[in-house]
């Protein structure tokens, strides 16, 4: 996993402390993604939990509680764009 060095640092271990359970405690709290609540998402993820993501603009920058599907989300559709594809379009 290219990234895992970036989520063993101190600075992203203290953020992971912060933000996380900060979200956990306000149910009004919105994902940066897919801008819904924890109690929304869990109607079509009933599983779903939060990570501490990159927060990237448009929204802030630094870190941010993300829904753990959509932080994944966002991760595989950055690192697809980043390998490109191939002659088959694969």
């Amino acid at each position: 996993m290219p990234n895992a060095a970036k989520h063993a640092t101190a600075e992203y271990k203290h953020a992971r402390s912060i933000v996380v359970p900060a979200a956990r405690r306000d149910p009004d709290y919105r994902c940066p993604y897919c801008g819904l609540t924890m109690v929304e998402r869990k109607l079509t993820h009933p599983n779903e939990t939060y990570d501490c993501g990159h927060a990237e603009p448009p929204w802030t920058y630094g870190y941010a509680a993300w829904h753990a599907s959509c932080n994944r989300k966002l991760g595989a559709e950055k690192t697809n764009r980043n390998r490109g594809t191939n002659s088959l379009g694969l």
